[in-house]
């Protein structure tokens, strides 16, 4: 179900209600900007992400950034806080000695995690005594990757918005 033209319409009135300094423009270009643009999108989810921006930034919303916002929104990535509650369950316990002397391969509940696990070393990990180290690290692996993961999921979202699929894949 795609967002209606009223539908963005009303998210337009939101967004100049929030920003006094657009109310006495005509916004009809706008409407009709993010109603092409953000037409794969469902109202609940683009309304979400444009109260969320409304609540957190400073300025009027782009397209761009509700996108990403709706995108966020929608993701079943975790964050990087979650995921290394993750990670830092399978390296405690029973499961770190079947890890760590029994050589299994822990299993992880996304992808993402695990290429993050990798790239700082699943043994590193097991045989490293600074935590803190080992979570900032992953961190910033984690955090890089899922916002590859997005930035592909975005793309793939507006190539079936735009029929520019061949564009994005080189076919």
């Amino acid at each position: 179900m795609t967002v209606t033209k009223n539908e963005v319409a009303g998210l337009v009135a939101i967004a100049i209600a929030a920003f006094p300094q657009y109310q006495e423009r005509d916004m009809k270009l706008t409407v009709q900007a993010w109603h092409q643009l953000l037409a794969d999108i469902p109202f609940e989810v683009a309304k979400a992400a444009l109260i969320k921006l409304l609540t957190t930034n400073k300025y009027f919303p782009t397209v761009a950034e509700l996108r990403e916002a709706a995108l966020r929104c929608t993701t079943s990535l975790p964050t990087p806080e979650e995921a290394w509650e993750e990670v830092r369950g399978k390296l405690t316990g029973d499961t770190y000695i079947k890890l760590k002397y029994k050589h299994e391969k822990p299993t992880f509940s996304r992808p993402e995690i695990e290429q993050a696990v990798n790239q700082l070393g699943l043994e590193d990990l097991l045989n490293s005594e600074n935590l803190s180290y080992d979570r900032t690290q992953f961190l910033r692996f984690y955090e890089t990757i899922r916002n590859r993961a997005i930035a592909d999921k975005q793309d793939q979202h507006l190539a079936e918005l735009t029929g520019a699929q061949k564009l994005l894949t080189g076919n």
